[in-house]
This record gives structure tokens, C-alpha cells and sequence, in this order.
């Protein structure tokens, strides 16, 4: 067993696995999340979706529930600051 600076080379190995791991899944996240943010945004600026909305606002009026817009919005800030500390290195 060696021994680099008071940690031993196992050890070492199962921290560097453990950071492989986790940019793994780091990057599967950043990967569906940018795919979902893509996609509702597609789905947003579609003519027969907005037409949905206007319809349902004719029939009953104007739409008072729960809306995702301020995650959404979270979220793509999130993957562009992301992307940028990334691009620093």
C-alpha cells in the first residue's frame, strides 16, 4: 500500500471512481434537462398550442392556476451558468 499524501492509492482509486460517476450523471442531467427546456419551448411557440389557450379562455375564461414558467426559466439559467463554469474549465 502506498500512501500520497496521508491518503492510500485505494482510496484515491475509489474517490477518482466516484468523480467519473458523478460527471456521468452530471452530464445525463444536463443532457434531458436542456432536452425539456428545448422542447417546452418548441411546444410554447406553437401556433395550435397558443390556439389551445385561446380557445379555452373563450370557453372559460382566463387561465388562475399553476404555471412552470419561473422554473423554467430557472432551470435554463442553471444549464447556461453550468455550461459557462464548464467552458472555463
Amino acid at each position: 500500500m502506498s500512501i500520497i499524501d496521508g491518503y492510500e492509492l485505494d482510496e484515491l482509486r475509489d474517490k477518482a471512481a466516484l468523480a467519473d460517476k458523478l460527471k456521468a450523471e452530471n452530464e445525463r442531467l444536463r443532457a434531458v434537462s436542456t432536452a425539456l427546456t428545448s422542447k417546452l419551448r418548441v411546444i410554447h411557440e406553437d401556433e395550435q398550442f397558443r390556439t389551445v389557450w385561446q380557445i379555452a379562455h373563450i370557453h372559460l375564461g382566463p387561465y388562475d392556476g399553476p404555471t412552470y414558467t419561473q422554473e423554467l426559466a430557472d432551470l435554463e439559467r442553471a444549464l447556461e451558468q453550468g455550461a459557462a463554469a464548464n467552458a472555463k474549465g
